[in-house]
């Protein structure tokens, strides 16, 4: 029991030091000199706004990636929808069969093969 007594007095003790240390910090703080105040303000003031710029810039990013995504998901939907490719090559036609003129007489020589 003794050793959680002191456990919990000296937890007690700290707190009390550390909350004397960060109101005398804040006192030394505010009686500085104004020009000292105006330049922590203006390194303040630059910081915020580096940081603004950066989570913008980040955002942009993120924003330009999903949109990129988005339109690259959208395009390929629709090329699957809207074009098929090159079309086959038609197959050549089937060659008709020759058909034979009905009138065929077998040739005869007009002159007899002796009067050459």
């Amino acid at each position: 029991m003794s050793h959680r007594l002191l456990t919990v007095i000296s937890l007690l003790v700290l707190v009390i030091l550390a909350t004397a240390y960060q109101s005398q910090m804040r006192l030394e703080l505010s009686q500085q000199p104004p020009d000292i105040q105006a330049e922590v303000a203006d390194r303040i003031a630059e910081r915020l706004a580096e940081q603004r710029r950066e989570c913008r810039e980040e955002l942009i990013e993120q924003a330009i990636s999903r949109t990129d995504s988005f339109l690259m998901q959208n395009a390929q939907r629709l090329l699957g929808l809207d074009t098929m490719g090159r079309p086959i090559r038609p197959l050549k036609p089937v060659k008709p069969p020759t058909r034979m003129p009905g009138d065929t007489v077998p040739p005869v020589p007009i002159l007899p093969p002796d009067s050459f």
